[in-house]
């Protein structure tokens, strides 16, 4: 699968208020894409709740960071590829790594293995 796909994927099937952890309270997408955050120069990104008064910024350009970087990596998507290619947003929110997994699984893209690793389909 390449990029483009993956995009289109995640576009079409990740909608608002959609639970990416159903038996939790939280990982609620809040925004989708073509919504906008300053933090990232106004790319286009999905919002995930990840607590009461809390979310974190997902830029579709980080996920094609980690979508390449798990391609290169077996096709696991792991802590490792973020702290590699995110570390400050791993560092100040440890939860992106499920956030993203969770976008990748929900859109089709990738399945979760276990507790830590995704891996793509």
């Amino acid at each position: 699968m390449e990029w483009n796909e993956a995009e289109q994927l995640l576009k079409s099937n990740i909608g608002l208020d959609l639970h990416l952890t159903p038996e939790k309270n939280f990982k609620i997408v809040r925004e989708i894409p073509p919504y906008t955050c300053k933090n990232y120069n106004n790319s286009e990104e999905f919002k995930v709740q990840v607590g009461t008064n809390t979310s974190v910024n997902i830029p579709l350009h980080m996920l094609e960071t980690i979508f390449e970087a798990t391609k290169l990596n077996n096709n696991t998507c792991n802590r490792a590829i973020f702290e590699t290619n995110f570390p400050r947003e791993l560092n100040a929110k440890p939860c992106n790594v499920h956030s993203v997994g969770k976008l990748f699984e929900h859109a089709g893209i990738m399945q979760m293995v276990d507790k830590r690793n995704y891996q793509i389909l």
